[in-house]
């Protein structure tokens, strides 16, 4: 692997995703994906959810546990991690490992913007979203 020599890259570059599965009222702004431009362990979205707008509960399974920082940046999410609920504002970060149950959802009247980062063992994946009320 070559050594990376940066990237430079804004919310749009890559396209936006909608429709998501078990993500309603949520636009993902891919900005890095892991192997990437030298990128060993990182996948790193930019996500705009509407009010109302969500991740549904789920986990990841068929994949290495990996970490998920969610990091709000403006807007009000209600987040729950393996049935404890916080409320988080802008500046407040969220950590849970891929295998446990969580969600989010905009309980605000605006347009929330989180970073969500997610760290994964060398050519791991994000394995398949289990979503427990389905």
């Amino acid at each position: 692997m070559t050594a990376s020599k940066g990237l430079f890259r804004k919310p749009g570059d890559l396209g936006a995703r909608t429709g998501v599965e078990g993500h309603p009222k949520v636009t993902v702004h891919p900005l890095l994906q892991s192997g990437e431009e030298g990128s060993l362990h990182l996948v790193i979205n930019y996500n705009e959810i509407e009010p109302g707008g969500s991740s549904n509960p789920h986990y990841h399974k068929d994949c290495d546990v990996f970490d998920h920082v969610h990091y709000i940046l403006s807007g009000d999410i209600l987040a729950s991690v393996e049935g404890r609920e916080f409320k988080a504002g802008p500046d407040s970060l969220v950590y849970c490992r891929s295998d446990e149950l969580h969600s989010f959802k905009n309980v605000g009247s605006e347009t929330a913007r989180v970073l969500l980062i997610s760290g994964l063992k060398v050519g791991g994946t994000g394995g398949k979203l289990v979503f427990p009320e389905d």
